[in-house]
Parts: C-alpha cells; structure tokens; sequence
C-alpha cells in the first residue's frame, strides 16, 4: 500500500496530460507576441495577454498540458493583466480564460485560492455558453476539491464534465473523467468503487491509441492498478513495459519509473539513485519513504519536513496527511514516542473529519503501537480493535478489487484472442483475393497455365488441411494444459477448508479447557495465517520468504497447542534469495503436519523437528527431519486408533507434485526414510523434497 500511494500522487498529474511533452523552445514565440501587444486594442489586446501567460505557464501549445510550469510568476502577472483588461472593456470570455490561467497556476501556492479562481471561470463560461472550457474547469475544480479531502463535491464536479463529455463522444476526456473519478475514490480508501472507473479509464486508453505517450500511460494505469490490488508481480511487468516508451519521449516518467521497479525489487539504493534524477517536484515524499525503509530515519525527516509546512500553505490536505503519517512513523523510527504521537494523532483527526479511511486505519494502527510501545494496555487494545475494525472494512474492499482485476486479466486474454481470430480471418481474405488473381491470370493464359493452377490449388488445399491439423492439435494441446491448471487450483482451493478445519478444533480445545489467553493468541495467530493462505493460496507460484512466513506461523500455532512440547529450527546450508526464489505455494507444511501428528505428538520428552534448505543447479532441496516415533510405530498406533484416515494434506500435495512434473517438466518429488540410531533403533523421520524453482525473471518472461 505504501508504494501505491506514493505513486498514486505523483500520477495525478499526468490525468490531465494527453501525451507526453518535449520541452521546446518558447522564446521566440513570447517575444514576438510581446512585440505586436501594442498594436492590440480591447479584446485582442486581452488574447495577447492570456496567450503569453499560457506559453509561460505551459511546456508547449497544448491547452491539455498543464502540469508543467515554466515561468509561473510572470504567467500569474500576464493572467491578472487580462482580467484587469477584461473587465474594464467587459469582455466575460476574457475574464473567464483569466481565472482558469490564474486557477491553473495555483496549484503552486494555494489549492483554495485556485478552486476560487474556477468557480469565478465557471460562473463565466455558463453566461457565455463556453461548454468545451466550462467541463475542462470542473474537472480542475474537481483535482482542488480531491486534495482538500472534500471528496463528494469532488466528484459531484468530475460527473457534471464525465456527462458532457458522454454526450459528446470524447472518449479521451472521458478517460480523464474515469480516473479522476476512481482516484477520488482511492484517496478516499474506498477501493471497491474505484475498481470500475479504473477499468473504464484504462478501456478507453486501450483502444483509443492516437499519441505515442498513450502505451505509457496505459501501461502505468493498468501497473498501478495491479498494484492497487497487490500483484505486484503484474505491477512489475507492467512498469517494465512502459520503459523502452518513456526513456525514447519523457525521460524524467523513465528515471521515476526505473525508480518505482527497484523498490518493487527491495533495491532501495537503486531506488534512491533513480529517484535523484526524477521530477524534483514529485520525488520528496518517494525519496523520505525509501529512507524510513532503509531505517535511515535521520535522512528521511528532512523530506518531510522540507514540505508540510509548503502543504498546509497550499491547502493540499491529503498530501499534508500523507507527510503526518511519514513524519510520525519516522519519529517512531527515532523512538521519539511523543512526537510520534502528536504527528499520529493529528493524522488520525483530519483523516477521520474527511471520511478518509485509508488514512483513518493508519492513525489506528500508529496510535496503537505508540501506545503498546507505551505500556498503555487499555488504550493499546481500544485503538487495536478499532484498527482491525477499519482493516476489515478496506480489506473486503480489497477483495473486490482483487475479483475485478482477475476479471481484467481475462477481459485481456478474451480481446487478445479477438485479435488473433481478425488477424486470422484477414489472413485467410488475403489468400482467398490471391487466389482469385491467380485463376484470372491462368484463365488468360491457357490450358498450360491451368494446368500449373490445378496443381498449385491441390498443393494449397493439402498444405491448408496440414494446418489445420496442426491447429486443431495445438488446440487440444492447450485445453489440456488449461484443464490441468484448474485442476491445480482446486487443489490449492481444498488447502484452505484443511487448514481452518484443523486450526478451528484447536481453538475449539482450549475453549472447551477453559484457556482463555491460549484460546485468544491462538485466534490471533490463526488469524493471520487465514490471512496469508487466502492471498497465497490462489497464485501458481509465491516467493520462498512468503512460503516460509506461513510455514514458521504454522508450526508456531502447532508449538502452541502442544504445549512447546517441541522445538523447530529452520537453516539455509548456502546462500539463497528467498526474495528471489519461487515455488508453488504451501508445499512444505504438509509434510511438517505429518511429523508432527504423527512423530513427534506421541514422543515422550522434547521433540525436534529440524529444517534444512540449500539450493544447486536450480533444484531447491528441503529436508525435513524429525525424533518422533517413526514412521513404524506411529503406523501401529494409527491402526490400533479409531482414526485410520490417510493425511489429507500429503494426499492432496502428492497429486499438486503429480501435476507440477507431469504438466510444467520439473523435477519435483518427495521421499521418506527413517533414522536409526547407534543402537539400531528407530529415532526419527527424515523427509527429503526437490523442487526445481523458477526466478523472477522466469516469471516475468
């Protein structure tokens, strides 16, 4: 969520940008309409005036470029020219043109000075019938709303120009409407009802490409987008596109970009380096954050401070909560408690005045561990609860959002299928007129030439049956791949129903033995790892350190419900990536479970259970070893039991290893054997796994 905030405001800007700018030389064109503004009477005296304002203001021409000042004082002097001018002839187009240019170049210094200056634009573009100027200001009274946090009006204003903008069929200033809308939203933490503007927005752009920026801006939405809903993989890919587009036409959006895939990498000095080359006006916030990650905290203050104060001036309300929030996770950092906690309380105060969620369980989640940190237990737990209140409102939201993505992803592939049928179908027109044009030449040309065309239509129609053939085996090539994906995703599904069933009859246990603090530290933990099977559960493949984060939290649970009756220890034999490794997800705690239940759970004295990984020629090696029973003896106490049902878990992970080799070649299986002591007893379970992982450029490929 941090990151995608981060991005989030330093994207808005580019709604209102068309496509990407070149910094050309203005010079000339300013001094020569400067030369020529004596000659200038009345109203044209008055277009003078507010085209050198709007060339000093703007990069270039382009009326839809507006974030990027050149020389805001003088466009500022020039504007308020125009509208002294204006009203002194009464000329309301004049003065109508002179707010929106005054209005435009608030965003530097005042956001409530800059609302006023559209309203003023807009009450003179309804008296002059201006329809075009009148929606393009409320969308920009819309973005000063947005960033004081006065949300509806927001958006009320961003309808008003999306129903015009309908009635007219412009598709790109919908597309502007669309994301404005859905960032609103976002700002807001209500992500849920941001999903549908989104796909809308990036709709439009996909099939409306008229600009050579527009495969950059389609490429960063739909990459904020995944990262929104925490994919950061398709993220990852999606920034890594826009790349070889952005270095060649804006090469500041190249720098932050590359500055944006390194963070998504952990590489924060990459990111730093990056971030220096970027936008000056866009990199502060980005610049603390990768600082406070790096818990560099001394380094990260100035940041922040450099700019709320500028913030506040400037009425920017949501940026100046986003800066509270960094300021005080960055004075906990410092173990500055207080402080942290007057930046935290001030943060939560505004957030909740807005009705800005997002921002609303951060301060909770602040206050909290101020507070935990403080000993304060009371105010601790009240400020937890209404934190995890607020987190399962936003994580539902999120769940949504998750669903529509997945519907993107096949939204995509349904279009990109289309495509391949059109380029087919042009394809078999194309050979049909080639064949027309040869039967007239033959036709011409005589029985000879016939002849030479009956043999080539024999050959063409033989060649076209092989195709066919071939088509028709590729096909069934891949329904059966695809029928073999879902069947591994039922398995992975049948996962999640295993692990709450066990996990709720231990919780079921300790209430029924009245351990009530057991009871609640198990939820606690029971929780989260419900949390984390849910996200991992449906992805083919997960990082190492994620399998592993569920892993240890599991046998943490299991060490809780037998009393720390046993001990576990987790190694790596050599050096491994666990950031860069990926493996199919929950693989190891099937066997765990297994050498648990059934080894170390009927053990008398203290049990081991020891996991060793190492890594070579791509194979991923884990040996899982246990001094329970053995595999013998616990067979003999499962026979005498009244419970005779094999281990669901292994049974479903033998068949998720079947389908790993069998379908995507790896080499991938599992072997037991037993451990036998000096005496010749049997003191254990060894558990050895083999898998041949995949790295993230294989993922991304």
């Amino acid at each position: 969520m941090l990151l995608a905030r981060i991005i989030m405001i330093s994207a808005i800007s580019t709604l209102f940008s068309s496509h990407t700018f070149s910094q050309d030389p203005r010079t000339q064109k300013i001094d020569g309409l400067k030369k020529h503004l004596p000659s200038f009477l009345d109203n044209a005296r008055v277009d003078s005036l507010l085209k050198i304002s709007f060339e000093y203001g703007h990069a270039n021409g382009d009326s839809d470029n507006l974030f990027h000042p050149v020389d805001n004082d003088s466009a500022i002097r020039f504007a308020a020219l125009a509208l002294t001018e204006s009203k002194r002839i009464n000329y309301p187009e004049g003065m109508a043109n002179a707010f929106e240019n005054l209005g435009e170049m608030a965003t530097n210094h005042d956001f409530h000075e800059g609302e006023n200056d559209f309203r003023q634009a807009i009450a003179l573009y309804i008296k002059v019938h201006d329809f075009e100027n009148l929606n393009w200001s409320y969308l920009w009274l819309g973005y000063y709303l947005m960033f004081q946090c006065r949300f509806d009006e927001a958006r009320e204003a961003y309808h008003k120009a999306l129903s015009y903008y309908l009635q007219m069929n412009n598709e790109p200033r919908q597309a502007r409407a669309y994301g404005l809308i859905a960032r609103s939203y976002i700002m807001q933490g209500y992500y849920k009802d941001a999903i549908g503007y989104c796909l809308k927005d990036i709709s439009i752009l996909q099939s409306n490409i008229k600009y050579h920026s527009d495969p950059i801006i389609i490429r960063l939405r739909i990459a904020e987008l995944y990262l929104a809903a925490g994919d950061s993989l398709m993220a990852l890919t999606y920034f890594s596109q826009s790349i070889p587009y952005s270095r060649a036409y804006n090469i500041c959006q190249y720098w932050e970009t590359m500055g944006d895939i390194h963070f998504l990498r952990n590489n924060y000095d990459s990111a730093i380096y990056y971030y220096h080359l970027a936008n000056p006006s866009a990199k502060n916030t980005k610049m603390g954050e990768m600082y406070i990650l790096k818990k560099e905290y001394d380094k990260a203050l100035p940041y922040f401070m450099n700019d709320i104060a500028s913030e506040k001036r400037r009425n920017n309300i949501y940026t100046e909560m986003a800066l509270s929030e960094d300021i005080a996770k960055t004075y906990l950092g410092k173990k500055k408690i207080e402080t942290s906690l007057r930046y935290s309380a001030s943060l939560l105060k505004t957030a909740r005045s807005v009705h800005a969620r997002q921002f609303t369980k951060d301060g909770y989640s602040l206050i909290w561990k101020i507070y935990d940190q403080q000993k304060r237990t009371d105010s601790a737990y009240k400020y937890r609860l209404l934190f995890d209140d607020m987190n399962d409102s936003v994580f539902r939201d999120d769940l949504a959002k998750n669903i529509a993505v997945a519907e993107m992803k096949s939204s995509d592939e349904k279009k990109q299928s289309r495509i391949d049928l059109l380029n087919k179908d042009n394809q078999i027109k194309q050979e049909q007129l080639q064949k027309e044009s040869l039967i007239k030449k033959i036709l011409i040309a005589g029985i000879i030439v016939f002849l030479i065309f009956v043999i080539i239509v024999f050959r063409n129609i033989m060649l076209q049956r092989k195709n066919e053939k071939l088509q028709n085996e590729n096909k069934q090539a891949e329904l059966q791949k695809h029928s073999a994906e879902l069947e591994m995703q039922a398995l992975r599904a049948q996962m999640n129903p295993h692990f709450i069933f066990n996990c709720l009859s231990s919780i079921n246990r300790f209430i029924l033995k009245h351990e009530t603090e057991e009871a609640s530290d198990y939820l606690t933990k029971f929780s989260r790892l419900i949390r984390m099977v849910l996200s991992n559960s449906n992805k083919t493949f997960i990082t190492l350190e994620d399998e592993l984060d569920m892993f240890k939290l599991y046998l943490d649970m299991e060490r809780l419900r037998f009393k720390n009756s046993f001990d576990y220890k987790i190694t790596f034999i050599n050096s491994i990536d666990d950031n860069n490794v990926f493996v199919p997800p929950l693989l190891l705690q099937p066997f765990a479970e297994n050498a648990i239940w059934h080894g170390l759970m009927h053990k008398e004295g203290p049990g081991h259970l020891e996991i060793a990984l190492s890594i070579e020629n791509k194979i991923l090696t884990c040996i899982i070893t246990d001094n329970g029973i053995g595999r013998k003896q616990s067979a003999l106490l499962k026979s005498k039991s009244a419970e005779k049902q094999k281990s669901m878990g292994l049974a479903i992970t033998t068949k998720r290893l079947a389908l790993v080799n069998s379908n995507m070649h790896q080499e991938t299986y599992f072997d037991f054997e037993d451990i036998i002591d000096e005496a010749g007893n049997l003191a254990g379970t060894k558990v050895t796994l083999k898998i041949q992982y995949r790295d993230f450029t294989e993922l991304s490929a």
